[in-house]
């Protein structure tokens, strides 16, 4: 996820990543649209600190990567 990525770009980023919204679905189901985003962001966030996942920086932005 890139730091200057478009609205559109940073969405479709998030959606490709099909687990989330099934996390969301299932314990956040009510969650308005405006904050799906927010969410998901969130939970890979989450998922770092808890080391299930990895996060490198790159040049302008992040990358988070299974380990």
């Amino acid at each position: 996820m890139l730091d200057d990525s478009s609205d559109e770009n940073y969405k479709a980023q998030l959606d490709a990543i099909e687990p989330l919204e099934d996390l969301i679905q299932k314990y956040q189901p009510e969650v308005l649209l405006e904050d799906k985003y927010f969410l998901k962001e969130f939970l890979l966030w989450g998922l770092v600190e808890y080391d299930k996942l990895s996060k490198d920086r790159v040049e302008e932005g992040y990358q988070f990567r299974d380990f």
